[in-house]
């Protein structure tokens, strides 16, 4: 078995035979970014052999021009091996977005979380009287608490007689709400231990996020964020729907994604002092291809027509049986989505703006690896999934990464003098471009003149900012930039940029056009998402991805998939009309729209070929 050691971490690990570098990587627990799932593709994984000796395909050897860097996914060591893996390939510092929500953080008006706690006093058993615990109990929480029919775990019974008895006949119940009667999960001595708490879950495709709630106060008491390990198996939703399918593929993305989850979960509970048994609930929204892979649910048929979903309405589980690493007992419940394409964290969205209570249209986009769109009202509700694939998160782009340290997430170009101006998470040097950077540097071109309505390179332009050998804008040159090579912007990347930005206001559009409305027609626009929370809302515009609208019109929320979470987590009501609030949005498949593909051929230009609908970009 080679080893393998990659710098400059200094981890090495025994590397099974014919594994890739990709792979001996991911053992190490070193998330190389993949957007193309290891197919070769992207060209995104390229890392440099320092010592040892490797096999890579003929096509992949490095020149030159490479740096001698090889592509890990496509090259196996022939022995013992060092590695440098280059900053910009290492996914380890992505930007994780927690919301904006009203309140968030704060406590609610109102509590009524899916587990409460209660305080009970029993009358002691005679020889004359010689019921049970457990049914005396459930007849005192029927009487006296407006709790019927109470159920209780097996290891709350056996909990029960210990601490009733060593309590003179008084206990602290922990009782889940969520199923059909309530169902005691826990028994304590009265008055002691926190509050019960419980955590909202966000699983991203690209990111995951949890917040530990205090299930009494509704406060938010802590929170963590970090980069979906799935990521390293490819950016795309469906390129991990085809690895799940292949040998252990659906074992394995379920432990990477619970691996991050439980491991976010131990930095809250490290960070306030929490057990482990304390965390009592936990409300998880996610795409349904994300919630699919963690319960372990084939998803197959998500990808293939006519796109059905094993469920869409997932049973509450316990802890233990989703693989939470909280009270085993506790519930566990996942947000219904509506379709395979549009999840619960669409759900969760849709609760967390408050789109049902409003009297006039609203939109609702949610913008991050995947595209949804929503509009209605508190009538009516709509809904659909544009395919925007993964250039607003880097992928597919030349220069793309993800929103981490050393991202390049804002760009001014004053062509007259041939200047690019950049800023940087973290204001460090740039490695790379990501989301908002890109909308912002081909906005900035089309203003200055760099680029064409279709979205080509005009030769001359900018005094020598369009490099035509390589059909490219110079954003930062060589010496400027942390990987030592240019970071530029080609005719291609805004290709991809414009095919992305078309798809996902073709959906806006085309919902609104079945219901006889226009973008003007809508009273409010509500954007999440971690991508949309950073973006230039007049960049946006400007290339044509977000209606001409009034900036007022415009409301960022942030993450909403976590707000909405957090929310069924402090109210039952709200949980258990999650399922109902799904099944009221007519999801509309836009592949099926005989309409779609003129309007999305018509979003293909800078903003769009129809330019009475930019009023504000064209001057008119």
């Amino acid at each position: 078995m080679p080893k393998v050691t990659f710098l400059p971490m200094q981890v090495s690990v025994d590397s099974a035979a014919g594994a890739t570098l990709m792979e001996a990587a991911r053992s190490a627990g070193l998330p190389i970014t993949s957007p193309c799932g290891g197919e070769g593709l992207c060209g995104k994984c390229r890392v440099m052999v320092k010592t040892g000796k490797v096999n890579t395909p003929p096509v992949f050897t490095p020149g030159p021009e490479d740096g001698g860097a090889y592509l890990a996914c496509q090259t196996v060591p022939a022995g013992d091996v060092t590695i440098e893996i280059p900053p910009e390939v290492l996914d380890d510092e992505v930007q994780v977005l927690g919301d904006r929500s009203a309140g968030a953080g704060d406590s609610p008006a109102a509590v009524r979380s899916m587990v409460v706690s209660v305080e009970v006093e029993l009358t002691p058993p005679t020889m004359d009287e010689t019921t049970g615990d457990l049914e005396r109990l459930k007849e005192v929480l029927a009487a006296k608490n407006s709790l019927p029919g109470a159920t209780a775990t097996l290891s709350a019974i056996r909990e029960l007689p210990l601490v009733l008895r060593a309590n003179g006949w008084k206990a602290r119940l922990l009782i889940d709400l969520t199923g059909e009667h309530p169902r005691i999960i826990r028994a304590l001595a009265p008055g002691s231990g926190p509050a019960p708490r419980g955590v909202a879950i966000d699983i991203g495709t690209t990111t995951i996020f949890v917040q530990l709630v205090d299930l009494e106060s509704g406060r938010v008491l802590a929170s963590e964020g970090g980069l979906n390990p799935q990521t390293s198996h490819g950016d795309d939703i469906i390129i991990r729907i085809i690895r799940a399918g292949e040998g252990d593929g659906l074992e394995m993305l379920s432990k990477a994604v619970l691996g991050r989850i439980n491991g976010l979960i131990e930095a809250l509970m490290a960070s306030t002092g929490t057990e482990r048994r304390d965390i009592v609930a936990a409300v998880a929204a996610g795409n349904s291809t994300m919630v699919h892979l963690l319960l372990r649910i084939p998803p197959e048929s998500i990808r293939r027509e006519p796109f059905v979903t094993p469920t869409n309405h997932p049973p509450v589980l316990r802890a233990e049986e989703a693989g939470l690493a909280i009270l085993p007992d506790a519930p566990a419940f996942f947000v219904p989505g509506m379709s395979g394409f549009v999840g619960g964290d669409i759900t969760a969205g849709i609760l967390s703006c408050g789109l049902k209570k409003h009297e006039l249209p609203c939109a609702f986009v949610d913008i991050g690896t995947n595209g949804e769109v929503v509009v209605g009202s508190r009538d009516w509700m709509m809904a659909a999934a544009a395919s925007a694939g993964p250039a607003f998160e880097g992928g597919g782009v030349t220069c793309g990464m993800r929103a981490a340290k050393g991202a390049i997430q804002k760009v001014s170009i004053d062509a007259s003098a041939g200047k690019v101006t950049v800023g940087t998470i973290g204001n460090a040097p740039p490695q790379g471009i990501c989301g908002s950077g890109l909308l912002d540097a081909i906005a900035e071109a089309m203003r200055g003149g760099l680029i064409d309505r279709r979205g080509k390179l005009v030769p001359g332009a900018g005094k020598g900012l369009v490099r035509e050998e390589d059909h490219a804008i110079v954003l930062v040159p060589a010496n400027q930039s942390a990987t030592g090579r240019d970071i530029i912007l080609t005719e291609d990347d805004i290709a991809h940029a414009i095919r992305s930005k078309g798809a996902i206001f073709t959906a806006i559009l085309l919902l609104l056009e079945k219901v006889s409305l226009s973008p003007a027609d809508l009273d409010t626009f509500y954007v999440a998402g971690g991508f949309g929370n950073y973006l230039n809302l007049r960049n946006a515009i400007t290339i044509g991805m977000l209606p001409d609208l009034p900036v007022e019109k415009y409301k960022f929320l942030g993450n909403t998939s976590v707000a909405g979470a957090r929310h069924m987590l402090t109210s039952i009501d709200a949980l258990r009309k999650s399922a109902e609030l799904a099944q009221g949005v007519t999801y509309i498949e836009l592949s099926n729209e005989p309409k779609f593909m003129d309007r999305y051929v018509a979003s293909q230009f800078l903003p769009h070929t129809d330019v009475s609908l930019f009023p504000s970009v064209m001057g008119k």
